[in-house]
């Protein structure tokens, strides 16, 4: 489980008290990339990305520079995120879902779309699949001697 914490996002204060955390959710790196293909509701060619980190309540996507997804603040945006081989269960290639676009901000190495989850349990599901809770239950025995 890689937690993202304050100073990872470059939050630096001069004081001696911790910035206050706006989110409520914890936020978590995925242990491995997550493509996804995304668009507006009336997009014709989806544009594609991956997710590089997640919470229950919404999700952050990088995509390239080039990337004209024509979203707008508040628009609703589809997103279809692929499983690679390992995390296939029961035939299922895939999970589509829906959030509302947060905020984008593109430069000259990449575009970030900031999404949130139209459901929290849709952000439950793609941290059960995505980040590695390491447990002594989990870790193989020999690891753990």
């Amino acid at each position: 489980m890689d937690r993202i914490r304050s100073e990872d996002r470059g939050a630096a204060s001069d004081d001696s008290q911790e910035p206050e955390e706006r989110r409520t959710a914890t936020r978590y790196r995925p242990t491995e990339d997550i493509p996804v293909l995304f668009s507006a509701d009336n997009a014709e060619i989806p544009c594609a990305g991956r997710i590089v980190n997640l919470s229950e309540g919404g999700l952050r996507i990088i995509a390239p520079p080039t990337t004209r997804a024509h979203l707008y603040w508040s628009d609703p945006v589809a997103i279809q995120a692929s499983y690679s081989k390992e995390n296939r269960r029961d035939g299922l290639e895939g999970m589509s879902f829906r959030g509302f676009v947060v905020k984008q901000v593109s430069n000259a190495t990449e575009y970030t779309l900031h999404v949130r989850l139209e459901h929290q349990t849709t952000g439950r599901l793609l941290i059960e699949r995505y980040v590695r809770r390491f447990t002594p239950s989990s870790v193989p025995r020999a690891e753990r001697d």
